[in-house]
């Protein structure tokens, strides 16, 4: 005698069926864009098999998870409100409740949208207490307002539901028209993270319906076979882990997925993970508040020329720049820049510069201060933009002014309003123009700077730092990622020609001091990577380029960072660095050296906590979060495309050792 399955019972199968089938939608739309991304340049099977498995466990976990949650809350509402569940259907009662509930799930689903984007909004406001109390009254009049329109929503609810509740074909209908929406969208934008995770959901909601429409007619053997291998899918994913070059895979094409991974611990982790993880959480152990003698600014030695006599010091920043917009596998090249390739063949150029930094606001922190950022005092949540530096932070503009430096600051995109820690001790800066103060443009930033050098009464010698910001803001730009990026390298390109002419032009030109350098790199699109704020290649390779009185041109093939910008503009002003990590690059034949770099992220967003080493050839990065290693050889594959740690296994616990000592060393 065989016994019929409870209500209970059925529900719950029926839900976790419905979840499988959701994550295997999304899945299948996940693998179809792994694969597609991994063509141009190739990977290895192996890698896009385990990147597809890993994204599978992440979309079938959530799926039953969903489904799990649902059948719960449909059993708990059964043995508390009994009454609901004996309503009939069809009757005027019981669709009034779904019609509630759904309703309800809407204005929920408002509701963290509005928590969402506060928080993200939140992050620009210069206190963590100002920031909690922006999200909460944003949180508390979004559920007033949720409440006033309660009665709207239900009616429109209920307009819906008496339509769609007889017509079971126009609900898949509507998925499925949506779902034609969202491929449409992210054709037309496929590097926006906004087009692929709606994709995703319309893929998920589409698969999950279909099979909840026809739930009555599967059978309960192929339900219960769809929630136990969804369910063996995700175990096995969570017992075996993702090898270190599935992760890669993942990171770059910055898939949902990989945003989840980055959360979550390795199951499998590599042997010198915790190492590695014990050491960084040493090193982000915040410094002491109180500036220690080694921290005071050195004073400038003693004989040194006067203040009139000391060069001019120009520093040129261009955000997002990409190292092969200058360098390319011949040497220097002068297709994307014209301007910036003529003037590095006749200064030095650093064929192997790296950022300090991922991302804008770490990058040109230590360009200004001359230390890691983990160095430095913050006010609030450390190394954030809600976390300004301390007002008393011995900066690079200080110091120079202190030995008799008019500093000055020309930075466009109205970056010192969202940063103003990067200004710190100039005396002069300017970020907009005109009666309507529109952020400054290239244009713009070269006027102004020719005007002020050029004033007949100026006497003190002169140190700029010139920002710009074009390349940053391509993606903007109506035309897509490349073209959009290339037009805005080329305005840039243009400014700098009229720039270098005005410098030559100088009668101080002999002696002024010149460096051109990116902040950080940029994503076009590599298998899915754009944009920048991870540590990788693309992201921390920089084209660098000097120009040094009495120096030579050449290509020197040393390592150097951000972290040699303060000291080397230091000792053009005759002042000592002693007690920063970086050296002066005015030196032919620098000795090699390991490069040290960290993404510390900003406060409260998705970026993870990564730090790495570069010990050339070779490029190594650690994900704290998800406890994951990437190490790239950079003369075979610069572009960063390759995971190498599980193949060279060796190097990359040696690298670590390496990174972990560096960050102990500290201490």
């Amino acid at each position: 005698m065989t016994t019929s399955p409870t209500p209970a019972s059925r529900t719950l199968l029926a839900a976790l069926a419905v979840g499988t089938a959701g994550g295997l939608g999304a899945t299948a739309v996940d693998a179809a864009l792994l694969v597609l991304r991994s063509r141009t340049p190739p990977a290895p099977l192996r890698e896009v098999a385990g990147a597809i498995a890993a994204a599978g466990a992440v979309h079938l976990g959530a799926g039953l998870l969903g489904g799990l949650g649902f059948a719960l809350a449909a059993l708990l509402a059964r043995k508390f409100d009994p009454a609901s569940a004996a309503l009939a259907p069809d009757s005027p009662e019981g669709r009034a409740r779904r019609v509630d509930r759904v309703a309800a799930l809407l204005l929920l689903a408002g509701l963290s949208f509005v928590v969402i984007t506060l928080t993200n909004r939140a992050t620009m406001l210069p206190a963590t207490l100002k920031r909690h109390a922006f999200v909460a009254a944003g949180v508390v009049l979004a559920a007033a307002a949720g409440a006033l329109v309660f009665g709207l929503a239900r009616r429109a609810v209920a307009v819906a539901w008496s339509f769609l509740a007889p017509r079971r074909w126009a609900l898949l209908a509507l998925c499925a028209a949506g779902e034609l929406a969202a491929i449409f969208a992210f054709l037309r934008a496929p590097h926006a993270q906004q087009t692929y995770v709606a994709l995703l959901a319309a893929s998920f909601s589409l698969a999950g319906l279909a099979c909840l429409a026809t739930v009555r007619r599967i059978p309960r053997a192929a339900q219960m076979g769809a929630a136990v291998g969804g369910l063996a899918w995700v175990v096995t994913i969570s017992m075996q882990g993702t090898s270190a070059r599935a992760y890669h895979l993942l990171r770059m094409g910055r898939t949902l997925p990989a945003a989840v991974l980055r959360e979550l611990p390795s199951v499998r982790p590599e042997p010198f993970a915790d190492d590695v993880a014990h050491a960084v959480t040493l090193a982000m152990t915040p410094p002491p508040t109180t500036a220690s003698a080694e921290d005071k600014p050195l004073p400038i030695p003693t004989g040194s020329t006067e203040r009139t006599n000391l060069p001019d010091i120009v520093l040129v920043t261009i955000d997002t720049l990409r190292a092969d917009r200058l360098l390319g596998p011949a040497g220097l090249t002068d297709v994307h820049m014209p301007a910036l390739a003529a003037f590095a063949a006749e200064g030095v150029v650093f064929r192997n510069a790296f950022a300090a930094a991922p991302a804008t606001i770490g990058a040109v922190t230590q360009i200004m201060t001359g230390k890691h950022q983990r160095d430095l005092v913050h006010l609030s949540v450390r190394s954030s933009v809600a976390a300004p530096l301390s007002p008393d932070t011995d900066t690079l503009a200080r110091r120079l002014g202190a030995v008799g430096y008019e500093t000055l600051a020309l930075v466009g995109g109205r970056l010192v309003s969202y940063y103003p820690s990067v200004a710190l001790g100039f005396s002069r800066v300017l970020e907009d123009s005109g009666p309507a103060r529109a952020p400054l443009r290239a244009p713009d930033i070269v006027d102004a700077f020719t005007r002020i050098a050029s004033r007949p009464d100026r006497r003190a010698p002169l140190f700029a730092w010139l920002h710009f910001m074009e390349p940053h803001d391509h993606a903007m730009l109506p035309a897509p990622i490349p073209a959009g990026y290339a037009a805005a390298v080329r305005l840039v390109d243009a400014e700098l020609g009229r720039l270098f002419a005005f410098l030559r032009a100088s009668p101080r030109w002999s002696a002024t001091t010149l460096l051109v350098l990116a902040d950080h790199g940029e994503g076009l699109g590599e298998r899915g990577l754009v944009h920048h704020g991870l540590a990788h290649p693309l992201h921390i390779t920089i084209p660098f380029v000097a120009r040094f009185p009495g120096i030579a041109p050449h290509i020197e093939p040393a390592a150097v960072s951000h972290l040699d910008v303060a000291p080397t503009l230091l000792a053009a002003a005759g002042a000592s660095a002693r007690d920063l990590p970086g050296r002066p690059l005015q030196h032919e034949g620098l000795s090699s050296r390991p490069i040290f770099f960290e993404n510390v992220g900003y406060a409260e967003t998705s970026i993870p906590v990564e730090m790495g080493v570069v010990e050339l050839p070779w490029f190594y990065s650690f994900d704290v979060r998800a406890r994951r290693s990437v190490l790239v050889d950079l003369d075979a594959d610069p572009a960063g495309l390759s995971n190498l740690a599980d193949e060279r296994a060796d190097e990359a616990a040696r690298l670590a050792k390496l990174l972990a000592a560096s960050l102990r060393a500290r201490d």
